[in-house]
């Protein structure tokens, strides 16, 4: 008994033709499931092997515009918020570097902006060899948004700390 017949049916009962649109239908269903469940491919082919971590980010912003972080903030992504929160926060005048009209560079104190390094400490799912916060990924030199309920501030990772 052969597996395909000349009418191209496979044990004589099903056609491939059949068969393939199924496979098709099962494959979209199942990439429909993940994107309502919010997940990525990965997730499902890795799993989640979480670890605590602490990363710094450093934000630049308008003059007392930083001042709304504070410790304790739980750290989110579109409302949804994570096992993460700021630990520390370090806020500085913007230094910037300028030419003087001998070509000399001077530093300068920019009056209207500031500077922050922000500590944030949490467990993040380990998966293709980097943390994930949400749709983001934690490395060093990534730009990253930092967000809570109360701000949406864009900066750059610099420092990833595992910490177990």
């Amino acid at each position: 008994m052969k597996i395909i017949d000349k009418e191209g049916r496979v044990f004589g009962k099903i056609s491939i033709l059949d068969l393939i649109a199924v496979l098709v239908l099962l494959v979209l269903l199942f990439f429909m499931v993940l994107r309502l469940s919010n997940k990525e491919i990965s997730d499902v082919v890795e799993g989640d092997e979480v670890r605590l971590i602490r990363w710094e980010v450093t934000l630049e912003g308008r003059k007392d515009s930083l001042r709304t972080i504070k410790i304790g903030d739980k750290i989110g992504e579109m409302k949804k918020f994570f096992d993460a929160e700021v630990v520390d926060i370090k806020i500085t005048d913007a230094v910037e570097n300028h030419l003087d009209k001998d070509g000399k560079t001077v530093e300068s104190v920019n009056p209207l902006m500031e500077r922050a390094v922000v500590t944030v400490e949490g467990r993040l799912p380990y998966q293709s060899h980097s943390y994930k916060l949400g749709k983001q990924e934690i490395r060093f030199g990534q730009n990253v948004l930092l967000e809570s309920q109360n701000y949406r501030f864009k900066g750059d990772i610099s420092n990833v700390e595992v910490i177990e």
